[in-house]
């Protein structure tokens, strides 16, 4: 089962999506890189409110933002590709 985590980049406003999955101990584990690859996790900040979502919690949150161009569309694209 595939969660969304939203990641703030630390040089700009732009926030970036990060596809995981649930470990066996019910941890979250990133990838390293954002959806669109334009980002490292470990060049950014992890939004508290918006770690570890199903899809459709992503989709929602992601919806609420894009209207104010806070995250990047090609992350947005792979979330509903």
């Amino acid at each position: 089962m595939s969660l969304y985590t939203f990641v703030k980049s630390a040089t700009s406003d732009t926030i970036h999506i990060f596809e995981g999955r649930v470990q066996p101990n019910e941890e979250c584990l990133k990838r390293r890189e954002s959806m669109c690859g334009g980002l490292a996790l470990k060049d950014g900040g992890i939004l508290s409110q918006a770690s570890c979502m199903f899809e459709d919690e992503a989709r929602q949150f992601a919806a609420n933002r894009v209207r104010a161009r806070k995250v990047c569309g090609k992350c947005v694209a792979q979330l509903y590709y």
